[in-house]
């Protein structure tokens, strides 16, 4: 979302308050994109999975299966063997994946 603030309209105190936020936020970006890759591929699966159905997300969660990182490593092949998934839970975790420009790991 953008906006525009005219300074003039703020006190001194909340535009000193706004810089030392924006300072802070810009100075404690990563350096590095692949920083910002290994932090994105290290979150936790769940705070992506709003749309994926909760049986899938209960079987990866059985199974320790929690970053992104540790999705899309797996093969087909290594889904299926995890009790209870079927040809549904694998197109959904690739539905899933796809939605973050992933793909699960090939045979």
């Amino acid at each position: 979302m953008n906006f525009t603030i005219s300074l003039d309209s703020i006190e001194v105190q909340e535009q000193k308050a706004i810089y030392l936020s924006l300072k802070e936020k810009f100075e404690n970006m990563p350096s590095e994109p692949a920083d910002s890759i290994n932090t994105f591929l290290d979150m936790n699966l769940w705070d992506f999975m709003n749309g994926i159905d909760k049986r899938t997300s209960r079987l990866l969660q059985e199974h320790n299966l929690y970053s992104l990182r540790q999705l899309r490593s797996l093969k087909e092949s290594d889904l299926r063997k995890i009790p209870g998934v079927g040809s549904r839970t694998i197109r959904n975790v690739e539905i899933f994946l796809k939605e973050v420009n992933m793909r699960l790991a090939t045979e």
